[in-house]
């Protein structure tokens, strides 16, 4: 598995404030579930400095997880190997910490038709047949789901606002 952390940032103007986009990790996982699990320790240790409750680790953690998992399966494998994972801190201009994203993307154009809608109750369980709840448990983990195509590729984009206390404290 290659890890890439890229220090640059990029600046994004807002309407009152600037916000920095502080890119924490780049990396490149192997289409095979069983490096999944390598790759949340490698996100993990992205979050473990944030200081940020256990419990918004878990979300996170567990949340990327289910759209790693569905790169590896439902991406297409025969144009690319890997699926690439990116995490990104977003600050304000007093470099207060807001929130992270986390990108997933992965080989081979979203099937629309097949995307649950925006809804964020679980599906009905006898409906499935032990697929379909990861898009729904990512959007009740996270407060923002994103998925768009983008040359081709599904990207997924997780964002989870970090809670308003940890927002008062400065980051190094």
């Amino acid at each position: 598995m290659m890890t890439e952390t890229r220090p640059h940032t990029r600046q994004l103007p807002m309407l009152f404030t600037e916000t920095v986009y502080e890119s924490l990790l780049h990396m490149g996982v192997p289409r095979e579930t069983r490096y999944v699990r390598s790759a949340r320790n490698a996100v993990n240790n992205v979050l473990q400095p944030l200081h940020s409750d256990p419990s918004f680790h878990d979300d996170l953690l567990l949340a990327f997880g289910e759209a790693c998992n569905n790169a590896i399966l439902y991406g297409d494998g025969e144009s690319d190997d890997q699926v690439y994972v990116t995490c990104r801190l977003r600050r304000d201009r007093t470099r207060r910490a807001k929130s992270i994203q986390i990108e997933i993307r992965n080989a081979g154009a979203p099937t629309w038709s097949s995307l649950p809608s925006h809804s964020y109750s679980m599906p009905d369980p006898d409906d499935l047949g032990g697929h379909g709840r990861g898009l729904p448990l990512m959007r009740m983990l996270t407060d923002r789901v994103d998925i768009y195509a983008d040359k081709g590729d599904t990207v997924v984009r997780l964002t989870k606002h970090f809670p308003v206390p940890h927002c008062f404290q400065r980051t190094p």
